[in-house]
C-alpha cells in the first residue's frame, strides 16, 4: 500500500511541471488519469474508469487531492464530486453533506469518488469535475460515448 502511494506521489509532483496534462491511459488498471498543478503545491488526480464508456454504462470519477507544500486551508466536496457536461443519473444514493474544510497538511491527501450511469447520446463530450471548492478548480476529460 505504501509504494501505491508513493508512486501516486510521485506521478502527482511530477504533474506540477506541467499544468495540465493530456489524459493518459493505464493498461494495468484500465483507467484513464489526468493530473494538474491546482493551485501552488495542492496537487489533483482525477480517474475516470473509461474514456469511451457505452450509454448506460457505470462510470466511476475518483479524485484525489495532494498537498505538497506548506499546510493550507481548503474546503472540499464530500459524499460525490461535481460532474458536468455529459447526462448521468446517480447509480447509488448519496449523504446529505456537500463540503467540508480543512487543514491540509504538509504531504497528506484527501479522496473523493463518485459513481453515475451515463444517460448521454452516442458522441464526444467534455467531463468536468470539481472537488476542490476553495480554491475552486474544475477539471476538464474528454470522454467518446459509445
Amino acid at each position: 500500500m505504501t509504494m501505491n502511494r508513493n508512486l501516486i506521489l510521485g506521478a502527482l509532483l511530477l504533474a506540477a511541471c506541467s499544468h495540465p496534462l493530456e489524459p493518459t491511459f493505464d493498461p494495468e488498471t484500465g483507467t484513464y488519469a489526468v493530473e494538474f498543478n491546482a493551485d501552488g503545491n495542492l496537487l489533483q488526480r482525477v480517474v475516470i474508469s473509461s474514456a469511451s464508456p457505452a450509454k448506460n454504462a457505470v462510470l466511476t470519477v475518483t479524485s484525489t487531492i495532494y498537498n505538497a507544500g506548506v499546510t493550507r486551508p481548503i474546503t472540499s466536496r464530500i459524499c460525490g464530486l461535481d460532474l458536468e457536461g455529459l447526462a448521468m443519473i446517480d447509480t447509488e444514493p448519496h449523504c446529505a453533506g456537500f463540503s467540508m474544510q480543512t487543514n491540509l497538511a504538509t504531504n497528506d491527501s484527501i479522496m473523493q469518488g463518485d459513481r453515475r450511469t451515463i444517460t448521454a447520446a452516442a458522441g464526444d463530450y467534455t467531463l468536468r469535475v470539481r472537488h476542490l471548492l476553495q480554491p475552486d478548480r474544475w477539471v476538464e476529460l474528454k470522454l467518446h460515448v459509445k
